[in-house]
């Protein structure tokens, strides 16, 4: 009985695959050993170029938001200049005070303009 386990042993199994073998060589580094293929560096490549393009992309978004603000601000200035200078050559001064007076709601506002502060409203 034996004979026979000792028989079907021998025999090669199909499961049976047959190990890889290692080659120890002193010139090859860890490093190069186990470097990745280059389809993943290229990924990694393309993947860093992505970040820095979407960083460069907030930047210049944030340069023109903030030119944006400067513009509209410099215009607003202009504006104001040009209607004082003309209620100032009209004598009308004092309508666009009033004006201002119906408008202006903020106190901190009202008072550049020499106006006096709104009392809040009680309800």
């Amino acid at each position: 009985m034996l004979e026979k386990f000792k028989s079907r042993e021998a025999e090669p199994r199909l499961t049976d695959t047959p190990k890889p073998t290692v080659v120890k060589s002193d010139k090859v580094s860890v490093k190069e050993a186990f470097k990745p293929d280059e389809s993943t560096d290229t990924l990694s490549k393309l993947l860093k170029q992505q970040a820095a393009l979407e960083q460069k992309i907030k930047q210049e978004s944030a340069k023109a938001k903030t030119q944006a603000r400067k513009d509209e601000t410099r215009r607003k200035v202009l504006v104001g200049a040009y209607m004082l200078k003309k209620h100032e050559e009209a004598g009308t001064l004092d309508v666009l005070k009033n004006e201002l007076d119906k408008y202006l709601s903020k106190n901190s506002e009202r008072r550049l303009f020499g106006l006096r502060d709104r009392v809040p409203k009680k309800e």
